[in-house]
């Protein structure tokens, strides 16, 4: 799914410009949670994370529901200091999560960024995108040398995904905030009913 977010970047150049320095350390934690989910793929039986999937979506999903509300609400009762310092820690391990198997990464991205405090949809959503696109190429590196690509299959999702990523990042930028909001909130409700049905109830 890697050119699906990087062909989405062009589309949120001014945003991402005018974040500036701010990026810095979202790239480094990101990566590096990249690389220790990447990493435990390779050593470890993925049927924990597989399960667990359908609780991460959900709770994203809440977490970009109430993103404003929930920023607040660490900085008020853990400090301005120490809150930045959980934010942070949660995107570590939402990237861990990402680079181990990243099913609705996108939601949980976007959900972080929003409790950081980048309330506004299209910045968020370029962030999103910067931060898969950087840690997906990690993880790639990591599972070629590993050898776990399969490459004729990922060749033809990428082809998918790249046309998919390209035009959605433009079509999104000229959908009221508002409703891309919604709309996502309800995919997400959706997406982890589908995961419940396949692991719990099938």
């Amino acid at each position: 799914m890697l050119p699906s977010n990087a062909a989405a970047l062009p589309a949120y150049r001014e945003e991402l410009r005018g974040l500036g320095r701010t990026l810095w350390p979202l790239l480094f934690v990101s990566g590096a949670g990249a690389i220790v989910g990447s990493l435990l793929l390779l050593v470890s039986d993925p049927d924990f994370f597989v399960g667990l999937i359908p609780f991460l979506i959900l709770l994203a999903t809440f977490l970009f529901a109430l993103g404003d509300v929930l920023r607040a609400w660490v900085l008020k009762t853990a400090g301005a200091h120490n809150g930045k310092i959980l934010i942070f820690a949660a995107l570590f391990i939402c990237s861990i999560y990402g680079g181990y198997f990243g099913a609705g990464l996108g939601i949980i991205l976007l959900a972080i960024a929003q409790i950081m405090g980048f309330s506004d949809f299209h910045v968020a959503n370029s962030i999103k995108n910067l931060l898969a696109t950087s840690f997906t190429v990690l993880s790639i590196i990591v599972f070629g040398i590993g050898g776990l690509i399969a490459w004729p299959e990922a060749g033809v999702m990428m082809v998918g995904s790249t046309i998919g990523g390209y035009f959605g990042g433009r079509f999104a930028k000229r959908v009221n905030p508002k409703i891309l909001r919604w709309l996502l909130i309800a995919f997400g409700l959706i997406l982890s009913a589908v995961y419940f049905w396949r692991f719990f109830i099938e």
